[in-house]
């Protein structure tokens, strides 16, 4: 069996909510899903996951819940086509990086 992964750059992403969106765009994340109010599908990316990112603590790269309601523009949009399935990744300003489509559905991009 021959697994290919294709990995995609593109200026512009049209979402499940049928809302295209492009680089140079501005998001309104929503509030973060997991229980103690933080980001689950919204994290550090870049330089600052590496220098937050400590894998023998308990430091999380989730963004802090502090983010909700925050506008953020879209630096680069990132497609990862792996064995049939479809990930796509909005690169934000300030190091963050937020999977799309999961963000949707949980509410933590408006």
């Amino acid at each position: 069996m021959m697994l290919t992964t294709a990995i995609l750059f593109s200026q512009e992403y049209t979402a499940s909510n049928e809302i295209t969106y492009h680089v140079g765009d501005t998001i309104t994340l929503g509030m973060g899903s997991n229980p103690d109010g933080s980001f689950k599908y919204v994290q550090m990316s870049g330089a600052k996951a590496l220098l937050m990112y400590d894998q023998n603590s308990s430091t999380s790269l989730n963004a802090p819940r502090d983010l909700a309601g925050l506008r953020f523009v879209i630096k680069k949009i990132k497609v990862v086509k792996y064995m049939g399935n479809r990930i796509s990744t909005f690169y934000l300003e300030r190091n963050f990086a937020l999977t799309v489509e999961n963000a949707i559905k949980s509410g933590e991009l408006l």
